[in-house]
């Protein structure tokens, strides 16, 4: 009798001790499935944080339009009397970064000579000059060169009169020459006051304390890129581009206030003013109306406050917070 009753206790235990285990090993089961489910989690929001750093990023990057040679034209005329010196200006090189190569050719070079009649005699000898320069300057910017061809004509007419005579002779040398300068700036980092003298000195001075930095990377597929991101302005090639990013930063540095709802009624009533170059890029968003805006603010200020007045005072306002 009490060997049968040994015997159930232990199958009893068994069994006490088989549901333990089972009940274990479902614990241990369900647990794991948890926790593999939590670290699922965590990677579906470090994926998602990531994510939205790059879109960050991207949206940070603003971009002027697609890369284009530029093309500009200027001609003069200067006029001088006897010994009076005639000076043009000189092409002058932007910074050490900048090589510069000049040629000069002398492509004609014609002398003429008449004898004009005086109404009366000479009453004494001398010699009467008049030079009269005319010029023409083609210069073309593209991704890693800016050529200037300056074509001078000068024109010198000398009246040689004899005393007693009433005759004069009449000397004229006309000289053609054409000076091509190159000019080949490096890829690499420049001081942005020495490129953008006509910007406000005190947004000069934040872009530098931030540590913003300009750089000249001819490989851009854009005319110019400012990124807050990489904390720089970068262009393909020295332009007046530089005050277009400038703009940007001046937005960004006054809380995105080229995205502000009074700028964007601003926007709305004087966009259909604007009277620079590339109106349709220009003016198809309010942050790109902003930028070139201050462009312009700082290449011809006088132009900007004719046509767009109110831009002109949101820009000076933004600069006086500053």
């Amino acid at each position: 009798m009490k060997g049968l009753m040994d015997m159930k206790k232990k199958i009893v235990n068994a069994a006490i001790g088989g549901c333990i285990l089972a009940a274990l090993a479902v614990g241990q089961v369900v647990y794991s499935g948890a926790d593999k489910q939590t670290q699922a989690s965590k990677e579906n929001v470090q994926v998602e944080e990531e994510a939205a750093m790059e879109t960050a990023q991207a949206s940070e990057t603003d971009t002027i339009e697609d890369f284009e040679d530029e093309v500009t034209e200027e001609e003069g005329t200067v006029t001088a009397e006897d010994d009076e010196e005639i000076i043009l200006e000189e092409e002058v090189p932007l910074s050490d970064g900048d090589k510069i190569t000049k040629t000069t050719e002398t492509l004609s070079k014609k002398t003429s000579t008449k004898t004009k009649t005086l109404s009366s005699k000479s009453k004494k000898s001398k010699t009467k000059k008049k030079t009269q320069v005319k010029w023409k300057k083609v210069t073309s910017t593209s991704r890693t060169a800016k050529i200037c061809k300056k074509t001078t004509t000068t024109t010198v007419k000398e009246t040689i009169y004899k005393k007693g005579s009433k005759k004069a002779k009449v000397k004229t040398t006309v000289t053609t020459v054409l000076e091509t300068t190159t000019t080949v700036t490096e890829n690499g980092e420049y001081d942005i006051a020495a490129y953008a003298k006509k910007a406000d000195s005190k947004l000069i001075s934040l872009f530098k304390s931030n540590g913003y930095k300009f750089i000249i990377d001819s490989s851009l597929s854009k005319t110019g890129v400012f990124s807050p991101s990489k904390k720089s302005i970068s262009l393909a090639y020295h332009s007046d581009v530089i005050y277009h990013e400038l703009g940007h930063y001046l937005a960004y540095v006054t809380g995105k206030s080229d995205k502000s709802t009074e700028f964007a009624a601003i926007y709305e009533e004087e966009k259909e003013d604007y009277a620079g170059s590339n109106a349709a890029y220009v003016t198809s968003t309010a942050a790109e109306y902003f930028a070139q805006s201050y462009r312009i603010y700082c290449t011809d200020s006088a132009k900007l406050k004719n046509s767009c007045p109110k831009t002109y005072e949101f820009i000076e306002d933004r600069l006086a917070e500053l």
